[in-house]
């Protein structure tokens, strides 16, 4: 052995030996460092409102007013930066305003966009709103001095930023729930005439660099296409019909089940878009999509989803009242033509964590019953770690949710083991009376008026329903996965605070009821 290779083993031996001291003494210290400021983040940042629920706006917790407010200080900066004039700021504002717009015109399809780049459709359409706000401001600004300055008077550019600026106001919650159909057609009409306005406004601009508009505009074709193949891909297979769905009514509330023409798997908490072909129901069906929560979980492919959908104005309504004629067999036809694009939306992986607790109002109980199958097969299976599922259901009373109710006890059945559960459930009735009876296994407990959280959340912080035999094994603590009321969710966002530093967090579901 020579030299150099002697000085090569001293090195090698050296690193190993140091790796070693690292991930004995050091690796355990930075982690230790990284959940400390972790959880201070949280508790100061994501988790503290710095404006609390109104009608019309908030909350705003203060991680989303400091990135809000980086975002327009970036966009002043950009502007006001060393500029020479008002014609410059104008100029500057104008190429901002194209920039910010960009993304908002990538896709008609925001659940695609928001699975593309990892994030929940709340947080995206949060970005698309602050996006085309942040546009809308630039480019009013850029045409109103630019036609003080007599620069131009393009009727179109005019019109263009006019829609624009039109667009947020029509995207305010309250009126986008109220109107949905309308909101939603009136909102891509308007965005495809921005579109046209900026484009025939650019043409006559000299210099201007087309070369990125079309590296945009490939980016977005190709965005697009994807979209479509995948959804062409899941929505026909050879040799086989369009998917189908059929109705059925469960009390106030309505059952379908979509009849699939190629398996899909579909992760817990996730939903999709559904286009229906039924002018019996509604003239304006196929000008329709709506999203819908899968309340329906297989660990392999399903061929068929189960939807339980809460019934509101416009089609929801009209579905309720065809699932009803459906029942009497005074029509006809029980089964429509559907397309349907995903599955969408953000599945949380909760099978590390010891303890799992739901809180639903209503409907919400729809995107909480995949995540029961889930959790109850992992531990059948012996995949997940969870010992206790604790269940927390609101309702104004139980009229319209026997299918729900089917669905709960055969959960119940499922979960048992031997002698051993690890799920309970309880029900808060608000009005009413116990409506459903749930079985034998006296593990759905009925309250009347509203949950504690507090002593919830408390109790099962402590482990007082985990068995002290498995209270050391491996787990990450507490999650709570909420999908209720607005009231319910800020609740728990505050009442969740407190306990981050015994490893409990809080997950908001894509679909929460009104």
């Amino acid at each position: 052995m020579t030299l150099e290779n002697t000085g090569i083993y001293a090195i090698a031996l050296s690193g190993i030996l140091l790796s070693f001291f690292i991930a004995a003494y050091l690796l355990p210290w930075f982690l230790s460092i990284t959940e400390s400021l972790s959880i201070f983040a949280a508790r100061n940042f994501t988790y503290t409102f710095l404006l609390s629920r109104y009608r019309w706006i908030g909350p705003w917790t203060a991680a989303a007013v400091v990135l809000q407010s980086a975002y327009i200080i970036a966009n002043f900066f950009c502007v006001l930066f060393r500029v020479s004039s008002l014609l410059e700021a104008a100029i500057r504002a104008g190429r901002l305003s194209l920039i910010n717009a960009m993304p908002l015109f990538l896709s008609p399809h925001l659940s695609f966009l928001a699975d593309l780049f990892g994030m929940p459709i709340r947080t995206f359409r949060k970005i698309h709103g602050s996006s085309g706000a942040m546009s809308s401001g630039l480019l009013l600004f850029h045409v109103v001095v630019m036609m003080l300055l007599g620069k131009t008077q393009d009727l179109y550019v005019s019109l263009g930023a006019l829609s624009l600026v039109i667009i947020p106001f029509l995207s305010i919650s309250i009126l986008r729930r109220a109107f949905y159909e309308v909101f939603l057609r009136s909102h891509q009409a308007l965005a495809i005439y921005v579109a046209y306005s900026i484009w025939r406004h650019l043409w006559f601009v000299p210099g201007f660099p087309w070369f990125y508009v079309y590296l945009y505009g490939g980016a977005a074709c190709l965005v697009n296409l994807v979209q479509l193949g995948i959804m062409t891909y899941r929505n026909k297979k050879w040799g086989s019909p369009l998917p189908r769905l059929l109705l059925g009514q469960d009390g106030g509330g309505i059952c379908m089940t979509v009849e699939l023409s190629r398996p899909v798997r579909i992760e817990a908490g996730q939903y999709i878009n559904l286009w229906i072909w039924a002018p019996r129901i509604s003239l304006w069906s196929w000008m329709q999509s709506h999203p819908f929560t899968v309340a329906s979980w297989s660990p392999t492919e399903q061929t068929s989803l189960e939807i339980i959908v809460e019934p509101h104005s416009g089609l929801s309504s009209k579905l309720v009242q065809t699932s009803a004629l459906t029942k009497t067999g005074d029509d006809g036809s029980s089964s429509y033509v559907a397309v349907f694009t995903g599955p969408h939306g953000i599945s949380f992986p909760l099978w590390g964590f010891k303890t799992v607790v739901m809180f639903a109002t209503g409907f919400g109980i729809a995107v909480m019953l995949p995540y029961l199958e889930k959790l109850i097969h992992g531990h059948k299976t012996f995949r997940g770690r969870a010992n206790r599922i604790h269940l927390v259901w609101n309702v104004q009373n139980l009229t319209g949710f026997k299918r729900v109710v089917h669905l709960l006890n055969h959960h119940l059945e499922d979960d048992a083991i031997g002698k051993g559960y690890i799920l309970r459930i309880s029900i808060y009735i608000e009005s009413g009376v116990k409506e459903e009876e749930f079985g034998d296994h006296g593990r759905a407990a009925f309250f009347m008026g509203a949950p504690d959280l507090r002593k919830i959340l408390k109790a099962e912080e402590n482990g007082d329903f985990i068995q002290q035999t498995e209270k050391d094994t491996i787990g990450n603590g507490v999650v709570s996965l909420v999908s209720g009321t607005d009231q319910l969710r800020d609740r728990l966002r505050g009442l969740v605070r407190s306990y981050l530093h015994k490893r409990m967090e809080l997950k908001e579901l894509d679909y929460q009821p009104r």
